[in-house]
């Protein structure tokens, strides 16, 4: 007779004491920490200042001093006060001095951390004479004054500019551009947002830019303009209002035409939304 031999498999079950902290059950979210960077700068080397944030709002503003002035604004998240104010320090600013160039850079880097909220809101003060390049992500940018141009790119925020004048270049992704009194050349580009906008454009060789998606387009000018207009949507109606342009070709959401001397550009499109040109009060 044979021998069959049994085996028994035992399993063990390992018990982790129940005191040891389980960090996946923190929210590193449930308390903030903020910090203020203030840092002046004297404005005669530099022609151009350029801020770079991201996670934050931009405000530039025109001041009569003859200095630069930007104000950080830092937040960071944890799961306890002493946390947050811990991870303040993981946010990274940069500050070039240019002062061959001309150019001041503040450049903000925040951590890809997808437990925690950081975020870095600026703000700008310096003289009407100095152009601004202003950078964010998830945020608006207010330009408030500023006289020798200036160049707006953000995304997932809205674009306001007022009393301003130079080249100006707008760009946005989910949010609205609101011009209030631009002199000067400018171009605007958004999605899923509006454009109002009031430009103040020469007589001659002067040019206007706007495109938007899923957002009307209105534009107030003066009746002096000399430009070639161009006026086009997918799905709305297009229309001039007190102002004389001769049209040469108009149809079903499209305006094509000219004023005064015709040296200069209009051009405004958009996908979904109204476009209007009339005259500026």
């Amino acid at each position: 007779m044979k021998k069959i031999g049994l085996f028994v498999i035992a399993s063990v079950a390992v018990f982790l004491p129940a005191c040891l902290p389980d960090v996946y059950d923190k929210d590193y979210r449930d308390e903030k920490a903020y910090d203020n960077q203030e840092y002046s700068f004297a404005a005669l080397p530099y022609t151009v200042v350029e801020i770079m944030t991201e996670n934050g709002e931009i405000t530039s503003t025109v001041s009569e001093s003859d200095s630069i002035a930007v104000t950080l604004h830092l937040s960071a998240s944890g799961y306890s006060e002493d946390d947050a104010e811990e991870h303040l320090a993981n946010i990274d600013v940069n500050i070039d001095t240019d002062t061959v160039s001309g150019r001041l850079s503040v450049r903000v880097y925040i951590p890809q951390d997808y437990k925690r909220d950081y975020g870095c809101d600026v703000t700008l003060k310096v003289p009407d004479s100095v152009f601004v390049d202003l950078e964010t992500s998830n945020g608006k940018i207010e330009a408030n004054g500023h006289r020798n141009g200036l160049n707006i790119l953000t995304s997932n925020g809205e674009i306001e500019i007022s009393s301003t004048a130079g080249d100006a270049d707008l760009e946005t992704s989910n949010g609205e551009i609101d011009v209030d009194r631009h002199e000067g050349k400018i171009e605007g580009q958004t999605s899923n947002g509006s454009v109002t906008a009031d430009v103040i454009m020469p007589i001659n060789d002067g040019y206007c830019r706007f495109e938007s998606s899923n957002g009307k387009i209105a534009l107030a000018v003066p009746d002096s303009t000399g430009a070639e207009v161009t006026l086009r949507t997918s799905v709305g109606n297009v229309d001039v209002i007190g102002l004389n342009v001769n049209i040469s070709s108009q149809g079903d959401g499209y305006l094509e035409g000219s004023m005064g001397t015709g040296t200069g550009t209009i051009y405004l499109k958009t996908s979904v939304g109204d476009v209007t040109l009339e005259k500026l009060q």
